[in-house]
């Protein structure tokens, strides 16, 4: 997939768009996921300024991925961990592609262009998603919900000299 779509991706993203266009694009993408769920809204409570800003790194990881996948993989995985803190849902980055895909082939875009950006960020998204569903331990969701009922229950089975340590692997996930 990287020598079918890489060139026209990276014209598309670096060279035909500016900064402003796509923060307008990425707006556009988040009013459309919000539309078809709401309960993201929620999760997702930042400025205008800062949806877009977010929209436009996708957009730019879609290009990196292509020339430096392990580095993308490396990335991806931290903020996958700390979308956890956020209790972002891992369907959410998948609806999030999709709606970037409809976006840019409603505004028709070249169908390589939105084929290969379709297809990078599916693999960023699979990528956040696993991170959020292998880190997303008991323990840790117990400490962020602040749910001491539920923390206790899952520290129940353990041995007093192994709490410390369950709780502190738990938060370096």
């Amino acid at each position: 997939m990287p020598a079918k779509y890489e060139v026209s991706v990276k014209r598309w993203i670096n060279d035909e768009q500016d900064l402003k266009s796509l923060g307008d694009i990425g707006l556009k993408v988040w009013f459309r996921m919000f539309a078809k769920e709401p309960s993201a809204e929620n999760v997702f409570k930042q400025s205008y300024e800062r949806l877009k800003w977010i929209a436009v790194q996708a957009l730019n990881s879609a290009v990196n991925i292509y020339a430096n996948p392990t580095e993308v993989n490396t990335q991806m995985q931290a903020l996958g961990l700390k979308h956890i803190m956020f209790r972002v849902k891992p369907h959410l980055f998948a609806l999030f592609v999709a709606c970037i895909d409809e976006e840019l082939r409603e505004m028709g875009t070249d169908k390589n262009v939105a084929d290969g950006i379709n297809w990078s960020l599916t693999v960023v998204a699979c990528i956040l998603a696993r991170a959020v569903e292998s880190g997303s331990t008991p323990i840790l969701i117990a400490a962020l919900t602040n749910d001491v009922k539920t923390l206790k229950a899952e520290l129940a089975d353990t041995t007093r000299n192994k709490r410390g340590f369950l709780c502190l692997n738990a938060a370096s996930h």
